[in-house]
């Protein structure tokens, strides 16, 4: 009897502890419930206020867009969501541009986004009517390429869209201690090799090759120029075997060829008489 009379003493004295314990586990439901209200509530006005919108642009990367048309050509504008924003769409919407060959979009929180820029080489400037237009490495012209992008080669004869796009194909892939080197590439098409291109080098070589392979054939030209002599005027053939033409051995021939011509009115003249 004295063992059951202590237990229900134990139970009266824990009882209100474990009241006091209830309320408080009730207490933290509700403060978890009313937080997750407020977290509900607040998210809602915030999706629907100007304080979810893009605030502001950054971009990189570019050097012949201003940054205004990038934003412009994304479609971003002060009622784009930050939350809502497909950003694959944009970067496609913005890489449709001839001068644009990548671009990424990235969310910076709260407000701002990143835009970065990859843009397609300067291959060349065709001439024609008597400005330079800029060529793409993609084989567009891009008369809206903002003065100072780069040095290139000025292309010429190559009004047929289909000798640009090769000509640019095989500059963008040269390699750089080479295509720094080219001042100009003029077409000159002959019946047996209709791709047949004279190029006059910065360093004073003139060579004739053919746009196709260009570059491949091309790549081997520093090595080859190192056992030349500079002060000897030539052609230098790069093909498949490249080799050097001296203007000097074509002077005596004919010189040569002159030569034999007045021995021959020579002797007409005598046999005259």
């Amino acid at each position: 009897m004295a063992d059951r009379e202590q237990t229900v003493v134990d139970l009266e004295n824990k009882l209100p502890e474990l009241q006091k314990r209830r309320r408080k586990r009730a207490k933290r439901r509700l403060y978890l419930y009313l937080s997750l209200l407020l977290f509900t509530v607040l998210a809602v006005i915030y999706s629907q206020s100007s304080w979810s919108h893009v605030g502001h642009v950054e971009v990189s990367g570019s050097s012949s867009l201003a940054d205004d048309e990038i934003v412009s050509l994304g479609g971003i504008t002060e009622e784009v969501s930050m939350w809502n924003l497909d950003r694959e769409e944009r970067e496609a919407r913005i890489q449709e541009h001839a001068a644009v060959s990548g671009a990424s979009i990235e969310r910076n929180w709260p407000r701002t986004l990143k835009i970065h820029i990859t843009e397609e080489e300067l291959a060349g400037f065709i001439e024609e009517d008597g400005a330079l237009l800029p060529l793409l490495a993609s084989g567009q012209l891009f008369p809206d390429l903002q003065a100072g992008s780069g040095e290139a080669p000025v292309l010429l004869n190559m009004e047929e869209t289909r000798h640009r796009e090769m000509a640019a194909e095989q500059l963008s892939i040269l390699p750089g201690a080479v295509f720094n080197r080219i001042s100009e590439m003029e077409l000159i098409p002959e019946e047996n090799d209709p791709y047949r291109v004279r190029v006059l080098m910065n360093d004073g070589f003139i060579v004739h090759s053919t746009l196709q392979n260009f570059a491949e054939r091309m790549t081997s030209y520093p090595s080859v120029v190192q056992q030349l002599d500079p002060d000897v005027d030539g052609i230098l053939h790069m093909r498949v075997n490249p080799y050097f033409e001296s203007f000097e051995s074509e002077d005596e021939e004919e010189e040569e060829v002159i030569e034999d011509n007045e021995d021959n009115s020579g002797a007409e003249e005598l046999e005259g008489t």
